[in-house]
C-alpha cells in the first residue's frame, strides 16, 4: 500500500511538473484565446473517426484471437471499455480487462489473450508506425530532429516483428528448446510455464502464414491511417493547417506518449510532447499548445463517454471483472492454428 501511494504521489508530482513546464513555454492568454475558436463541427467528425479507428483495432484483435466463440461485436465493446480504463487508471490497467473479460465470457485461455494483447499488438503497432514513418519520409521533408526516430522505430520494428514470425513458425523447435530450459527449473516453476507456453504461442497464430500476416498488417495500417485522419481533422478544428505526413508525425507522438504510464491520464507529458511535435513541424507555439490542451481534454471526455456506452451495451458487470473463473489456462485445450477464423 505504501509503495502504491508513493508511486501515485510521484506520478502526480511529475504531472504537475510537466504542466508547469508546458504553461511556462506557452503564452497562456493566447492558448485560452485559441481554445475559444474551436470549430466544433470538425471536432465532432474527428471524434467519430477516433471511435472508428478503435473499432478497427478491435477487429484486428478478433483476427489475432481466431476464436469463433468470441464474436467481433462484444470484443469491440470490451476494447472500448479497456480504452477507457487505460485512460483513467495507471499502468495501462485496461489491457488486463482484455485478458480477463474474454477469458470469463468465452473461455479463451488467458495465456493466448495475454500474448495477443501485450506481444502481438504492441509489435504490430510498432511495425505499422515504422512503415508509416518511412512513407512520411518519402512524401515530405521531415525536420532533421525527427529523422533518427524513423531509424530507431524502423529498426526495432523489423527485429521484433521478424523474431515473432520466426517464433510462431518454428513452434516445434521452440518447444524443444524451452523444454531443455524447463528441465533445469524447479518443477513448481516449470510446470505452469510449460502448460501455458502452447497457448501463448497460439496467441501469435495470426502470423502463421504470409497471407495471415499480410492481413493483420494491412488492418493495422488501415486503423492507424484512420487515426492519422483523426489528428488531421482535430488540427482543422483548432485552426491548424497540416498535411497528412505532418498529421502522421503528430499521431505517432501522441500515441507513443500515451502508451507510457508516466502520469494519471497522461496529463502533462501529452501536452508537452504534442506541443513540441507541432512546433517541430512548423506550427506556432501558442496554437500548438491550444491544440495539445484542448485535444487532450476532448479525447479524454469522448473516451469516457464511448467506454461507458460500450459497458452498458455489452452488459459488463462485476462478474466479468472478478479474477478467476472460466478461461484458466489449465482448463483449456490449446488452439489449433489451422482453424484460425481469418482463413
Amino acid at each position: 500500500m505504501g509503495k502504491s501511494i508513493a508511486r501515485g504521489l510521484l506520478q502526480v508530482g511529475f504531472a504537475v511538473g510537466a504542466l508547469a513546464v508546458f504553461f511556462w513555454r506557452v503564452d497562456t492568454g493566447e492558448v485560452i484565446e485559441q481554445l475559444g475558436k474551436i470549430d466544433l463541427c470538425w471536432a465532432l467528425i474527428a471524434l467519430i473517426a477516433f471511435t472508428a479507428s478503435k473499432v478497427l483495432h478491435a477487429w484486428r484483435w478478433w483476427h489475432f484471437l481466431g476464436r469463433p466463440e468470441a464474436p467481433i461485436a462484444p470484443l469491440a465493446g470490451v476494447f472500448l471499455v479497456a480504452n477507457m480504463a487505460n485512460s483513467l487508471l495507471p499502468l495501462r490497467a485496461g489491457d488486463l480487462l482484455r485478458v480477463e473479460v474474454p477469458a470469463k465470457r468465452f473461455g479463451i485461455p488467458r495465456s493466448l489473450l495475454a500474448s495477443s494483447v501485450f506481444v502481438v499488438e504492441s509489435v504490430l503497432d510498432l511495425f505499422a508506425f515504422a512503415i508509416l514513418l518511412v512513407v512520411a519520409l518519402l512524401m515530405a521533408d521531415l525536420p532533421p530532429v525527427l529523422r533518427p526516430l524513423v531509424g530507431l522505430v524502423g529498426g526495432s520494428a523489423v527485429v521484433l516483428f521478424g523474431a515473432m514470425v520466426v517464433l510462431v513458425r518454428s513452434r516445434d523447435a521452440v518447444e524443444r528448446w524451452t523444454n531443455h530450459i524447463f528441465e533445469r527449473l524447479p518443477e513448481r516453476i516449470a510446470r505452469p510455464l510449460e502448460a501455458r507456453l502452447p497457448d501463448f504461442v497460439d496467441g501469435m497464430a495470426s502470423l502463421g502464414t504470409n497471407a495471415e500476416a499480410a492481413r493483420v498488417v494491412g488492418i493495422s495500417l488501415f486503423a492507424w491511417i484512420v487515426e492519422v485522419g483523426v489528428y488531421f481533422l482535430l488540427a482543422k478544428a483548432f485552426g491548424l493547417d497540416l498535411d497528412m505526413p505532418q498529421a502522421l508525425i503528430l499521431m505517432i507522438a501522441a500515441n507513443l506518449i500515451v502508451s507510457l504510464p508516466l502520469t494519471p491520464w497522461s496529463i502533462g507529458p501529452y501536452e508537452l510532447a504534442v506541443t513540441e511535435a507541432l512546433v517541430a513541424i512548423g506550427a506556432p507555439r501558442s496554437e500548438a499548445g491550444a491544440f495539445a490542451l484542448g485535444s487532450h481534454l476532448m479525447l479524454q471526455a469522448w473516451i469516457v463517454v464511448t467506454g461507458v456506452g460500450a459497458m452498458l451495451w455489452i452488459g459488463l458487470g462485476a462478474r466479468d471483472l472478478w479474477p478467476g473463473g472460466r478461461g484458466n489456462d489449465r482448463d483449456e485445450a490449446p488452439v489449433d492454428a489451422s482453424k484460425h477464423t481469418g482463413d
